[in-house]
């Protein structure tokens, strides 16, 4: 959702996330950075659960 809404971005950097026990390797662990949009959006914005 936040990716929907402008408020985040990809990185680009990732890094392979395991699992305890005989699981098969999981998607890797991607981060991500606040845009411009994301660091703009008010406190009001960020605490509606519906938004964010």
């Amino acid at each position: 959702m936040l990716t929907r809404l402008g408020w985040v971005e990809l990185t680009g950097q990732t890094e392979p996330s395991a699992f305890q026990d005989n699981f098969p390797p999981g998607q890797p662990r991607r981060f991500y950075r606040l845009t411009k949009a994301g660091r703009g959006a008010g406190d009001s914005a960020w605490a509606n659960p519906q938004k964010a």
